[in-house]
């Protein structure tokens, strides 16, 4: 048995020993107050530590889209090589559509990339003006046709095949990443200096 006075009236309190630490009643004065221990010090109650905070999970980065190339990023070089060789094979199409066939396979090609590829404006623009020289000498070839049927159905042949070959040369060049430059044509089709096209001038 435990017996000690109550700090507030003085009154002697009784608890069993098993009580030690916990609260106990005055009977005089109803304070409440804590069992001693049997040598007569009061037990300190321990404190359950507070919990360190946890951080925050942080949230997942967003996935970010792969971004489209800027405008005016140079091509690349396989770009380059499959547009250029493009210019000169669309020439073909005189030979699936005559007339007209030579010129609009370029012109379409070049009017699609000349603006995102700078070799390809140049290339266009020659592929271009050496088809619309072939088509001249070609158109020229028939009228001299109708006057003599021999002469005028070699020269369609030799314009012709030497046609066929430029343009065959000309696509494995480009190809193989070489600017290829035609033997001759008439300058149809020039580069101002602000970057758009003009006609070439009449010869005096």
């Amino acid at each position: 048995m435990i017996k000690f006075n109550c700090p507030k009236c003085d009154g002697i309190i009784s608890a069993d020993d098993d009580q030690t630490g916990e609260s106990a009643e005055c009977p005089g004065c109803g304070n409440v107050c804590i069992v001693p221990t049997p040598w007569g010090e009061t037990p300190v109650q321990a404190i359950a530590p507070e919990p360190e905070p946890q951080p925050e999970p942080s949230a997942p980065a967003p996935e970010t889209e792969p971004q489209p190339a800027p405008a005016g990023q140079p091509a690349s070089a396989d770009e380059v090589r499959k547009w250029t060789t493009w210019c000169h094979l669309s020439a073909l199409a005189g030979y699936v559509i005559p007339g007209f066939g030579c010129i609009i396979g370029p012109f379409l090609v070049w009017m699609m990339k000349k603006d995102e590829i700078q070799d390809v404006e140049r290339t266009g623009r020659n592929v271009l003006n050496f088809q619309i020289t072939m088509f001249i000498f070609l158109a020229v070839s028939g009228i001299v046709a109708l006057i003599s049927a021999t002469v005028g159905f070699i020269l369609i042949a030799i314009f012709g095949t030497l046609n066929l070959a430029m343009i065959l040369v000309a696509s494995v060049k480009a190809n193989n990443g070489e600017h290829f430059s035609y033997p001759f044509s008439f300058k149809i089709l020039r580069k101002k200096t602000d970057g758009s096209e003009e006609e070439a001038p009449p010869s005096e």
